[in-house]
């Protein structure tokens, strides 16, 4: 764990009396933008979960929500004054260009809004969470660590062409820094157990709440004396976290068979003359069958939907 300095452990505290104060066991992710906050959503629409789960789909469109619950919830919001609208935002999965639609809500008085965002989702980013993570610690299992395979495998994965080794090389480096998470005190580390969600009723009684009662980001700002989302090194705890994953996760590359070539001749022979040899390519990975990537993706995603959901609900973060 890192060590803080005692000032920067008590601005912290400070900051995370307020947050608990008005968002106890919610997941509210605090953003740089001026009143503005992203709660995650862990329970999907069917063809959205269905979409990450299994990379199967019959449009390119995704929202947060059914239908049904979100007339609901927009019927209810607006009766109080609020106004519902609905951003997007474009994402690369499965050999997929999609565009997940959610909705936001805004108190026009005021100017505060609390968009409601898949778990999975992280703005600005072109990928879902967990692939970034997946590369992370992909790379950090790996007996021989290669940033072309963890590339490679990653890519292969969650079907994602333009995920090379540069990204993962990225990550790697935001890792090293500690830019995953915020400038928070960590008093456990991250936990893989399932949290419970709102159910549709209750977000809908919860929002107004949460935007009447919550303080404006400058607050936080003025009591951390900085930008809340200045990072520290905290990849400990991710690296704890993610240490609960089978390693059997990262087995989407084929494990070399064993050389059982004759014995190279050492004998001593006179030199020929060679025309210059094309250089070799770097041999393609092989990868595991199908329903044993499938087995993969489906088990990392779970673990990381646990992660990910744990950090917002307790230290109001994104973890990258």
């Amino acid at each position: 764990m890192i060590t803080q300095s005692i000032s920067e452990k008590n601005g912290t505290n400070e900051i995370n009396e307020v947050m608990s104060k008005f968002f106890h066991d919610i997941p509210v992710v605090m953003v740089t933008s001026k009143n503005g906050l992203y709660f995650l959503i862990k329970d999907l629409d069917t063809a959205l979960e269905d979409f990450i789960s299994t990379g199967k789909a019959y449009t390119n469109e995704f929202h947060v929500f059914s239908n049904d619950d979100m007339h609901a919830m927009t019927a209810e919001w607006e009766k109080l004054g609020l106004t519902v609208t609905y951003r997007s935002q474009a994402m690369e999965y499965m050999g997929r260009y999609v565009t997940i639609i959610y909705p936001q809500i805004i108190d026009k008085t005021t100017g505060k809004k609390i968009s409601l965002i898949p778990w999975f989702m992280l703005p600005g980013r072109p990928f879902p969470v967990f692939v970034y993570l997946y590369s992370l610690w992909h790379y950090e299992v790996s007996l021989e660590p290669s940033q072309r395979l963890t590339a490679a495998a990653t890519s292969k994965l969650f079907g994602i062409k333009k995920f090379n080794k540069s990204t993962v090389c990225r990550n790697i480096k935001a890792m090293a820094m500690g830019h995953l998470l915020g400038k928070i005190n960590h008093e456990r580390p991250l936990s893989i157990v399932e949290r419970e969600s709102l159910s549709i009723d209750n977000l809908i009684g919860c929002i107004p709440k949460m935007i009447a009662n919550y303080p404006p980001i400058e607050t936080f700002q003025e009591k951390s004396g900085a930008q809340h989302s200045e990072p520290i090194n905290n990849t400990e705890n991710v690296r704890y976290a993610l240490s609960s994953v089978p390693h059997e996760c990262s087995k989407v590359i084929k494990e070399k068979p064993p050389n059982r070539s004759k014995p190279r001749d050492v004998r001593k022979r006179p030199e020929r003359p060679r025309t210059k040899a094309a250089q070799r390519g770097e041999r393609k990975p092989e990868f595991v069958k199908p329903h044993e990537m499938e087995a993969i993706r489906k088990d990392f995603i779970t673990i990381c939907r646990n992660i990910v959901m744990d950090a917002a609900v307790t230290y109001h973060r994104t973890l990258m």
